[in-house]
């Protein structure tokens, strides 16, 4: 007697709504006849379950299906042929738990590699489907891919059973996520949890992909899928982590893509359209080779994946320690668990009582009132799904304002967390950002969480404005004093004027005499820049006095009211530029030293669409 599909020594059996078990079963080798079953718990069978018809045998096969399992274990399942009693018709599959079962997928961090002195200890109730189809209790290492039975994981090269576990008691790295997060869903829900391994570390989206599925067990998702089937029964969620492999310019720019392709995939393949997804945004890299504006581009896709897939949630692991240059420590392998547990208490479990993941609220930039500094200049950064107020050990630390270069200005002087919201502190206007980020780079000290541990995510860089925007045009020429005119009815100038080098051309002013020496009359200024494409762009400009505006020597723009001080981006124009070189004149009023000077930069007429660094680049005037 043999069973061949849908029931395992050890295995955990997924739950329904009512807490109840159900599997169908395959064999042979029963002979003929009506099959019974009973299940024990100890010695004792289960209420109903003393010897109950179940299926039939015929032809050297039987089928027989369980249904009606009561939550818990672990359970001794017998069965015979009805009316034989004698041992040899029997046959007993034993450790059979009902619980929740969950796949971990995705890359090294998932596959675990944590320093294995620091493994936490099993729990009778977190069960583990290791690589080698074989089920038993969840002792780290959970993955170990030389003993999988899917030559994708080994190239085919597979140990034997006791060479495997030789290696498995010798390892000093292979701490995972999972026997952490296993023992906090068994903590919350009371039941047993099944940990399916399918990680495998260094793999990338491609290698992931579901279009490879025909390949079987010698490719990724075929493997996955091939153990689903195996297992014969639905699951609760898949546990996901990866994204390190696809931080390069070619991958970044279809992750999200990629993973929305996944996602669909397995719920299909499942039959489980709702199947819910906890995922992870990677975390921190010490070590040369990468790209940090890749790297963050994939964090700040993998955050955003919520606002693309439904039933998907995301957690950070931005502030958690390493064993090693690139992989989670055990200590922050056990926080990540358990935010993990959260996350799937809520999303699988229904739990509403516990808050989704940090999630970015509203920004905005301010200038309030303060006894000590009548004008601070700070952002206001706001989150969603705070419990328990921000909080920080130490300094809170993580924040970045970021140039139109989207590098960091080194203008944030402090960090206050207040409830849900976020205060940094500056030393020149907000407005003069592009742009701010949490966890810039790749190894940022991000410190931020809320009362329940539950850390703040990577972000952008995000536009502090809600856009970006051209650089702030400093390759100007000056021409001028002209004393006999005035901008209130300056024209465009004449050919054979004197032009020079402003006095001074800082980044946000521009600044076209010398105020300490002021002489009356008009002064005119003119540069270029490149438009990649022709269209209508903001004009964004900031001057402490009135002026005039040329755009390729047609008028387009005035303000005769400007005066102090010079805030960048105070006077919106709407401008047509033409693809390819343009040039601006500006007619400017000095007001005898009263008027400093002006700066200018561009931004989208669309809303939520932002300016690439190559769109408006300044030129040579």
């Amino acid at each position: 007697m043999n069973i061949k599909n849908g029931l395992i020594s050890g295995q955990v059996l997924q739950r329904n709504a009512k807490n109840l078990g159900t599997v169908r079963i395959a064999g042979e080798g029963m002979g003929e006849g009506p099959v019974e079953a009973r299940i024990l718990k100890g010695v004792q069978p289960l209420k109903g379950w003393n010897w109950r018809p179940v299926g039939k045998a015929a032809g050297g096969h039987f089928q027989a299906v369980l249904d009606r399992i009561p939550v818990g274990g672990p359970y001794t399942v017998e069965f015979r042929l009805a009316g034989q009693g004698r041992s040899f018709d029997k046959m007993a599959v034993r450790e059979i738990y009902v619980g929740d079962v969950w796949f971990m997928a995705g890359q090294s961090n998932m596959q675990g590699i944590g320093n294995m002195n620091r493994a936490p200890k099993p729990h009778p109730l977190v069960r583990c489907f290791y690589m080698r189809d074989e089920w038993g209790l969840a002792r780290d290492p959970l993955h170990q891919l030389n003993e999988a039975v899917d030559p994708v994981h080994n190239a085919g090269q597979r140990l034997s059973a006791a060479l495997a576990e030789r290696e498995r008691r010798t390892s000093v790295k292979g701490v995972g996520l999972g026997i952490f997060f296993g023992t906090e869903m068994v903590r919350r829900t009371g039941v047993p949890q099944g940990l399916v391994s399918c990680g495998h570390g260094g793999t990338s989206m491609a290698q992931w992909s579901p279009e490879l599925k025909d390949l079987g067990g010698k490719s990724l998702y075929g493997a996955l899928l091939r153990r689903f089937n195996k297992l014969g029964q639905p699951v609760r969620g898949i546990l996901w982590y990866q994204g390190e492999s696809d931080a390069n310019a070619e991958a970044v720019r279809v992750y999200t893509e990629k993973m929305k392709q996944l996602v669909a995939a397995t719920r299909t393949d499942f039959k489980q359209p709702n199947l819910p997804w906890i995922t992870v945004q990677i975390g921190r890299v010490i070590s040369e080779g990468w790209s940090p504006v890749c790297w963050n581009a994939i964090q700040d896709q993998q955050r955003k994946l919520v606002d693309h897939i439904k039933n998907l949630e995301v957690v950070p692991s931005i502030d958690l320690e390493l064993d090693d240059m690139i992989h989670i420590g055990s200590n922050g392998l056990r926080i990540l668990g358990e935010r993990m547990a959260r996350m799937a208490d809520r999303l699988a479990l229904g739990n509403l009582k516990e808050a989704g993941s940090l999630r970015l609220g509203s920004i905005r930039t301010c200038l309030r009132k303060s006894p000590a500094d009548p004008r601070v200049q700070w952002f206001e950064v706001r989150f969603k799904n705070v419990v328990g107020g921000l909080r920080s050990q130490g300094l809170p630390r993580g924040f970045a304002v970021l140039d139109s270069t989207g590098k960091p200005m080194g203008m944030v002087y402090k960090i206050q967390v207040e409830e849900d919201r976020v205060i940094l502190e500056a030393s020149q206007s907000p407005t003069l950002a592009f742009g701010f980020s949490y966890g810039y780079g790749l190894d940022p000290d991000c410190t931020i969480t809320d009362g329940r541990g539950m850390g703040l995510p990577v972000l952008g860089p995000i536009p502090a404005g809600g856009q970006t925007g051209s650089g702030f045009l400093v390759q100007w020429k000056i021409t001028g004093p002209l004393a006999d005119r005035e901008v209130a009815n300056a024209a465009f100038p004449e050919d054979g004027l004197a032009w020079r080098a402003p006095y001074s051309a800082a980044t946000t002013l521009v600044m076209p005499q010398d105020v300490a020496a002021p002489q009356p009359g008009l002064f005119y200024l003119r540069t270029a820049v490149e438009v990649a494409a022709a269209g209508t762009y903001k004009l964004s400009m900031g001057a402490d006095s009135p002026y005039r505006i040329w755009v390729n020597s047609r008028a387009v723009a005035a303000n005769l009211k400007a005066t102090n001080p010079c805030q960048p981006d105070e006077y919106p124009h709407a401008v047509e530029f033409r693809a390819g070189r343009n040039e601006i004149m500006v007619a400017f009023d000095g007001r005898m030293g009263r008027g400093w000077g002006m700066n200018m930069r561009f931004f989208s007429m669309v809303k939520g669409e932002n300016l690439s660094l190559e769109t408006i680049v300044e030129a040579a005037p």
